[in-house]
């Protein structure tokens, strides 16, 4: 395993920081977005996980997890409440570890940004409804179908945008800073 020298240690870290930034933004915009007109409570379309997403690819699941658990803690200083803050965590852990299974190896291969986003968006959905059944009961499962099918069209949005991104931002001097 190669080592990093400490000026791409640095890089990293900045660049680890502007995707922090990119989500932070990017959940604010959620929080302002009217979504009145989506039938789903709680619902938000996890346009964070661009830049969640992004950092995994860009570097290595560690950037993906620390970008996301850190954007998490400081969304819930910001905005929520103890509740928010279970929910995001069950979500995002299960997501991160799809996410990481889908970057390791030769899977990630085999699936667009589309495919990983819609992954990701499904296993984030899962674990909000497992955080919700433990705290209030089984009858939360029902809820399930609704959100796998907003998994599929929130995660393909995201995914298309990731696809757009993906030569400036996700590619571009990746050797130069991981080397």
């Amino acid at each position: 395993m190669k080592t990093l020298s400490s000026d791409k240690i640095v890089s990293r870290l900045v660049y680890d920081a502007v995707f922090l930034a990119a989500a932070l933004l990017l959940s604010a915009l959620e929080t302002i977005i009217p979504l009145s007109s989506i039938p789903i409570p709680g619902f938000k379309p996890g346009l964070a996980n661009i830049a969640v997403c992004a950092a995994c690819f860009r570097y290595a699941p560690v950037d993906a997890w620390s970008v996301s658990l850190a954007r998490c803690l400081i969304i819930f200083l910001l905005f929520g409440n103890p509740v928010s803050l279970v929910f995001s965590l069950f979500g995002s852990v299960l997501s991160l570890v799809a996410m990481t299974v889908l970057r390791s190896g030769r899977i990630s291969h085999h699936f667009s940004f589309i495919g990983i986003s819609v992954l990701c968006a499904f296993f984030h959905n899962t674990g909000q409804v497992l955080a919700c059944v433990i705290m209030l009961g089984n009858h939360a499962v029902s809820y399930f179908p609704v959100l796998a099918a907003s998994s599929l069209v929130f995660g393909s949005v995201t995914g298309l945008i990731l696809n757009l991104l993906h030569s400036s931002v996700i590619y571009r001097n990746h050797d130069r800073l991981t080397s």
